[in-house]
Order: structure tokens, then sequence, then C-alpha cells
């Protein structure tokens, strides 16, 4: 039996489902930690930061997100 805070959505003929609050706090914790691993990178290893790395992060971690969230279901 389905709640009602599941969604539902096709893409390319491919069914997803989404449970937003899961979601969202899984989409916290990976940008914080995402955070943490740039921040280490930046003061331990002497990484210098790009253009790319901070919208490639928000996308990223949203897909790895989402990602967690299938595998966790």
């Amino acid at each position: 039996m389905e709640d009602k805070e599941t969604l539902h959505f096709t893409i390319f003929g491919l069914n997803f489902t989404l449970h937003p609050k899961r979601y969202f706090a899984l989409v916290l914790k990976v940008w914080l930690a995402m955070c943490v691993v740039l921040l280490v990178s930046v003061l331990v290893f002497n990484y210098e930061m790009t253009n790319a790395d901070i919208p490639g992060g928000l996308i990223a971690g949203g897909l790895l997100a989402y990602l967690l969230h299938i595998i966790i279901e």
C-alpha cells in the first residue's frame, strides 16, 4: 500500500518514485558531506577550486541523494 506522500513520475518511459521528505533530508546530508570533502581537499591537499565545483557539486549531490534514496527504498 502506497502512502499519499509518495510521488510517481515518468521520464523517457522510465517510472520513478520519490518520497520528498526522505529525499530532501538525504540531499542536505550529501551536500554537507561534499562540503566537508571539499574543505579537507582545499586545506590539506592545496586543491584550488574552479568555477565548476559549486554548480557541479549541487547537481551531483542531488543525483547521488536520489541514488541513495532508491537504494534505501
